[in-house]
């Protein structure tokens, strides 16, 4: 993403200020290298376009960079996340929906980036009857889907 548009990313993660930002310096990049194709001094032009062309690939290269160490790849115990998936199972299955729920909300905690967390803590939050978190739990996980 951030290869077509340096600071796309960035944006649709919700940093706003430095992903315009990394995306105005492209753009900015593009014009200078659709300029200089323009111009018509051979030797001007090649090398003016090549130095935008460069920074262009350097901008992507520094906001995927960016992107990554402020969203890094969350990093969970997958042992740990199924027995608990188990937990939570057991649970709804034998009709005990405030346990599960208690034990869903666990494992959105241990996996925070994962939609499908969320997914049951809203199953879960819906089989208890409380509507607030089946509705917050709904809402965060089509965040992450969107994301």
């Amino acid at each position: 993403m951030n290869a077509a548009l340096p600071g796309a990313g960035l944006v649709l993660r919700g940093d706003l200020l430095l992903g315009f930002a990394f995306a105005l310096a492209a753009v900015v990049c593009l014009a200078i290298a659709g300029l200089a194709a323009l111009i018509g001094a051979p030797l001007l032009a090649a090398h003016t376009g090549m130095v935008a062309l460069i920074a262009y690939l350097a901008l992507a290269l520094a906001a995927a960079f960016t992107l990554r160490l402020r969203w890094p790849t969350p990093r969970f115990d997958a042992a740990a996340v199924r027995a608990r998936f188990d937990v939570v199972a057991h649970a709804y299955l034998n009709g005990r929906a405030a346990e599960a729920l208690a034990e869903a909300r666990v494992l959105a905690r241990q996996a925070p980036q994962e939609a499908g967390a969320w997914r049951l803590v809203a199953l879960t939050a819906e089989a208890a009857g409380d509507a607030r978190s089946t509705a917050m739990a709904r809402a965060r996980a089509d965040a992450l889907e969107r994301a």
